[in-house]
């Protein structure tokens, strides 16, 4: 937040969201979660269930404003080097557009699938939590910032105006980017511009980690399958934008893996230390 603030204090890119409609959910919840902290300490699945809901409700919108100020750093468009890329590859997104845009019921119904990202956090979080697993849901909130940083930057140095508009099928994203570049940029209401990497690709990726274990891993795994299909046509995307989706979502969950090592090795010591501490104060009771 303080990130997006100050950088966009030197820029001033215009974001119309009022800030009641932007902050009045996540206030809410995590005004509940610090009652519950503060007065009902018993309620701890109540205090962790509105404190992960509400922080997963306000990050993304200071997350699109960094998408917007990384496109406004102005670094080359590289769309040519990703229509390669595919089609070395041989993928072929002209025919798979073709084909959704030619039967409406299916293109209404992938529509929807791919959607679904923005629900199923408050689903995991849900089931993480009331089942006793608060420090998935830790991992989770964790692992999706990370994932979110590291590709505001990849995309502020590799931006791309996505297949849409590169094989005429819609300039939407396109205007939006040139919009934000422009010396004056118009408001720019709440829009998802960022092609390389897919974030949607780490959002499906990290949810069904998250439930790795769990009696929901196999049914996440099979939903989140049909979701990784219709990015690259509903999500405005290249393979190559899922492909480095899905690594910068293992480089997430390695950078967990490393946090949570450090952090065990931190409480050993602790421990190590309070027990030396107690074993000298037993001492000197003694003597």
């Amino acid at each position: 937040m303080a990130l997006a603030l100050i950088w966009n204090a030197f820029v001033r890119i215009p974001y119309p969201i009022s800030p009641v409609k932007l902050f009045w959910m996540p206030a809410c919840l995590l005004a509940v979660s610090a009652y519950c902290w503060i007065y009902r300490p018993q309620n701890h699945r109540v205090r962790d269930l509105t404190a992960y809901m509400g922080l997963w409700a306000l990050f993304p919108a200071f997350g699109t404003l960094l998408t917007y100020l990384a496109v406004k750093a102005g670094f080359p468009l590289q769309d040519k080097l990703f229509v390669r890329f595919d089609a070395a590859l041989r993928f072929p997104w002209v025919s798979m557009f073709n084909f959704v845009v030619s039967h409406p019921a299916l293109q209404e119904r992938l529509r929807y699938v791919y959607e679904a990202t923005l629900w199923q956090p408050f689903i995991i979080n849900a089931i993480l939590i009331l089942g006793g697993q608060s420090e998935r849901a830790a991992e989770l909130l964790t692992a999706i910032l990370i994932g979110l940083f590291l590709t505001i930057g990849l995309f502020m140095l590799v931006p791309v105006n996505g297949p849409y508009a590169t094989y005429g099928a819609n300039q939407y994203l396109a205007k939006i980017i040139a919009e934000v570049r422009s010396a004056h940029p118009p408001p720019i209401h709440y829009a998802g511009i960022v092609a390389f990497p897919s974030f949607h690709t780490i959002m499906v990726t990290l949810y069904t980690w998250a439930n790795r274990g769990l009696k929901t891993f196999w049914p996440f795994l099979a939903f989140n399958s049909v979701i990784l299909v219709t990015i690259p046509i509903w999500g405005d995307h290249y393979l190559a934008d899922v492909l480095g989706g899905a690594v910068v979502a293992a480089l997430a969950i390695w950078a967990v893996s490393a946090l949570q090592g450090r952090a065990a090795e931190v409480r050993v010591r602790s421990w190590r230390y309070d027990e030396a501490r107690q074993g000298r104060i037993r001492v000197r009771a003694d003597l």
